[in-house]
């Protein structure tokens, strides 16, 4: 499945009013975004700690 059209599948999915299924994906994110803040925040302090 194309992105942009998973994307509006779950968009329709979520009109639908699968609360839960939304709440997921949602936290999916969050998840994601912690783990990426995560290395970014690491790889900075590597960088900090060789300078």
């Amino acid at each position: 499945i194309p992105f942009i059209l998973k994307d509006n599948l779950l968009y329709y999915i979520n009109l639908k009013g699968n609360k839960g299924f939304y709440i997921l994906k949602t936290c999916v994110k969050l998840i994601f975004k912690l783990i990426y803040n995560k290395k970014y925040y690491f790889s900075k302090n590597k960088i900090i700690n060789n300078l």
